[in-house]
């Protein structure tokens, strides 16, 4: 995550700062997508867009 901040900061000259993740929540109130559990791993997603994924038993 820190490294899409620092890339998005850099191209819109915008300074990315660290903060600790007891604050991200409240930072982060007004962009709730940001808060996403975005650690899934490539198989346990990868059926969202071809719509091919089975349902777990």
């Amino acid at each position: 995550m820190r490294e899409i901040a620092e890339t998005i900061g850099r191209h819109l000259n915008v300074l990315a700062v660290s903060i600790p993740a007891e604050q991200a929540a409240d930072h982060f109130k007004g962009f709730p997508f940001i808060l996403l559990d975005i650690t899934k791993s490539h198989a346990d997603t990868s059926g969202c867009w071809t719509g091919s994924r089975s349902t777990p038993a």
